[in-house]
């Protein structure tokens, strides 16, 4: 009877595993690292009908005491993109947990946002009163915020969109608190003090999946905003390269 009851144990936790993974690939979420503590990041489960993407920016190289490879751009006119599975169709208000937003931008946090949601569309996105939100959660409120991730994250952006229309239901951006935040001049392309990320170059790419665009592994891609990867001292991501631009003109509301 024991060695029965094992063997049920068994095989249903090999069908939850098998089930989890299935789950996982419908609603096209990447894996968390080992060492997320964010484990309540997303608030499940969904109404019915509405799908989820969570995006991960990911360093270009981590180098030991230097927090990522920084390159120039070489060729920022190559016309690329890849479309998600929404779309904007109208304006769309935002709130910032201002509680959370490291000293190191605090300053200008409101203006840098406003500036990198506009470099996609000017009068679509408008910012709206401050939230609490301390997570990622399908609430009404598209939020901004800071929280600590695993270090290989740069910044998650979570795209809840209905499955029938392709309409935006909700998009929440979190920025990892583990890493350092600066506000860097515009040029040089790659700067080095202090040794962090420039927010107005991640916050561009994170609103990029905003309006419906998909990340980009492809090495030819390197130079244009929606690269899934990004380094320390990087700014060339603040403006959009050719085939963001074709990706953008292609999804207006």
């Amino acid at each position: 009877m024991k060695s029965q009851w094992k063997s049920y144990l068994l095989i249903t936790v090999f069908s939850v595993g098998i089930l989890s993974l299935a789950i996982s690939a419908v609603t096209g979420a990447q894996s968390r690292d080992a060492d997320d503590d964010d484990e309540d990041a997303i608030d499940d489960p969904r109404p019915s009908g509405v799908g989820l993407r969570v995006f991960i920016h990911r360093p270009r190289v981590v180098q030991p005491n230097h927090l990522g490879a920084c390159f120039p751009t070489g060729n920022g006119n190559r016309n690329h993109f890849e479309l998600s599975s929404w779309h904007l169709t109208g304006p769309i208000e935002w709130s910032l947990n201002r509680r959370t937003v490291p000293p190191t931008v605090e300053t200008s946090v409101d203006s840098i946002l406003n500036e990198s949601f506009n470099t996609w569309y000017s009068g679509v996105f408008s910012q709206g009163p401050d939230t609490k939100a301390k997570r990622a959660k399908l609430d009404n409120v598209n939020a901004i915020l800071w929280k600590k991730m695993g270090r290989s994250t740069l910044g998650a952006t979570f795209v809840w969109y209905s499955r029938v229309s392709g309409e935006v239901v909700e998009v929440d951006t979190v920025f990892n608190k583990r890493h350092p935040w600066a506000i860097f001049p515009n040029s040089p392309e790659c700067q080095s003090s202090p040794d962090a990320y420039d927010l107005q170059n991640i916050a561009t790419h994170e609103f990029g999946h905003w309006v419906g665009l998909d990340d980009l592994f492809d090495d030819s891609d390197k130079d244009l905003t929606m690269y899934g990867f990004a380094g320390g001292g990087e700014v060339k991501k603040r403006t959009l390269g050719s085939g963001d631009i074709s990706g953008r003109n292609q999804l207006e509301p």
